[in-house]
């Protein structure tokens, strides 16, 4: 049952509201709850625990309701924590303007082993004695707490809007699609919070989309000169979800994390998509099968007709283990090895009775490679891989990051595009001009599903 003792008045004395969950807890996610409503200068027990809330000290940075500001500021409760033994500083902070069902102001505090909110403090300002201050602070006791610090917001904000306090950054990578951010900077008496953004107007292409993120630091003048390191994870789901809705594409993106306007402080990582390296070449797999529109130029007009090939299954022989497709890819054949980011074929030179493996295809570098390949029957080709810097689109989809490969003129032209872990994506063998019928030919992925 849940036990509720109301605010009271007794003798001019206010006592704080409590409202405490015993056997029909409310469970959030793997979370018992517990909600308190305390009044400034007051005294809270938590419930099943022998740890005690005081409420001491409040800076309320909020937009007055009267006034017009370019940021709608935030505003920070200032506790005390008694874990029955010592007493400890706990500041908990709240986003924006007062918070009722809206919950995007909640600014979460995993501490002493509880999970802290505060949702509500009131009243909003302008308030003219700190006494009338009364707090609602939520409190679960996950077995883990949030590893999260909030996602990169999109923003229209400006670099100079965004950047406050100054702080030094340490490090940052990505992990899946977690940014993380090591920082440091003084102080050690008030709270700290932190909020990244993202302005479109900053983001780029150059061989990756680019992102500039820019870290907010945040705190209510605490002049303190301890050293304090902050390490911080946001949720890069919104970057990711806006360059893939404006390119249509799947692609890598480099984040620059910024902490002042000039972008001196400043540190880059690199987020790859799932699986982007789990094949760095071609994705073999036995069902594995790729889709193709193939147009010919016959005499005055192209043919067009659908091409499909599936991976049908293996063979081996001295040469290694090979993969048999169900019909010969335009830009191999039939039969294909890969090792490592290398892709061989297999084929017979002129005048021998045992097949090779003949390189093909090496992954692309920064810089145009060229090298030596052998086609149909052991002639020599040089071949010339790059990286693709534009984006490749085709009816299968869009991709940023292919390689490239351009052969020499021993054999008649070709430009063929692989995308790492899709496949071959786009094909064109001999120039436009002059059409001979049958030898000028476009063939482009139009699906492909992978195992």
């Amino acid at each position: 049952m849940s036990k509720i003792v109301s605010i009271l008045t007794i003798g001019g004395t206010l006592v704080a509201c409590l409202v405490a969950c015993e056997d029909d807890t409310p469970i959030t996610g793997s979370r018992r709850t517990i909600q308190l409503e305390i009044s400034y200068g007051d005294t809270v027990a938590i419930p099943g625990f022998p740890n005690e809330l005081i409420f001491v000290d409040v800076h309320d940075g909020r937009c007055p309701s009267n006034a017009y500001c370019d940021w709608e500021g935030m505003a920070e409760a200032v506790f005390r924590f008694d874990d029955g033994q010592f007493i400890w500083p706990l500041w908990l902070p709240m986003y924006g303007a007062q918070v009722t069902a809206d919950t995007s102001g909640y600014m979460p505090v995993d501490r002493f082993g509880f999970h802290f909110v505060m949702t509500e403090l009131s009243p909003y300002p302008p308030v003219y004695d700190t006494t009338e201050y009364k707090a609602k602070v939520t409190i679960s006791y996950p077995e883990q707490p949030d590893s999260i610090d909030g996602e990169v917001e999109i923003t229209n904000q400006t670099p100079s809007q965004i950047i406050m306090q100054s702080f030094d950054l340490k490090s940052v990578s990505a992990t899946g699609e977690r940014l993380n951010v090591l920082l440091s900077h003084g102080g050690g008496c008030m709270g700290h919070y932190y909020w990244a953004f993202m302005t479109p107007d900053t983001s780029y292409w150059t061989d990756f989309p680019e992102a500039d993120v820019y870290v907010r630091h945040w705190h209510f003048g605490d002049d303190c000169n301890a050293l304090l390191h902050a390490h911080l994870t946001y949720d890069l789901a919104n970057v990711i979800d806006y360059y893939q809705e404006r390119c249509r594409c799947v692609t890598p993106i480099k984040i620059n994390v910024i902490g002042d306007t000039a972008g001196v402080e400043m540190l880059s990582t690199m987020y790859f998509p799932e699986d982007w390296f789990i094949s760095p070449m071609l994705p073999m797999a036995i069902g594995n099968y790729w889709v193709y529109l193939d147009s010919t130029w016959e005499t005055d007009h192209f043919v067009e007709t659908i091409d499909s090939i599936e991976v049908i299954g293996t063979h081996s022989d001295e040469l290694g283990d090979w993969w048999v497709l169900s019909s010969p890819l335009p830009a191999l054949g039939d039969t294909i090895m890969t090792r490592g980011d290398s892709v061989y074929n297999r084929q017979y030179r002129l005048g021998d009775t045992t097949p090779n493996a003949d390189l093909q295809y090496v992954a692309a570098q920064d810089t145009s490679m060229t090298f030596r390949v052998a086609t149909f029957m052991g002639f020599a080709v040089d071949r010339t891989a790059t990286r693709v810097r534009d984006m490749v689109e085709v009816p299968a989809g869009a991709w940023v990051g292919g390689y490239k490969y351009l052969n020499g003129l021993l054999q008649l032209p070709q430009t063929e595009i692989l995308v790492p872990g899709v496949g071959f994506v786009y094909h064109e063998q001999a120039p436009y001009h002059p059409p001979f019928p049958g030898f000028m030919r476009k063939t482009k992925l139009i699906r492909y599903h992978l195992e």
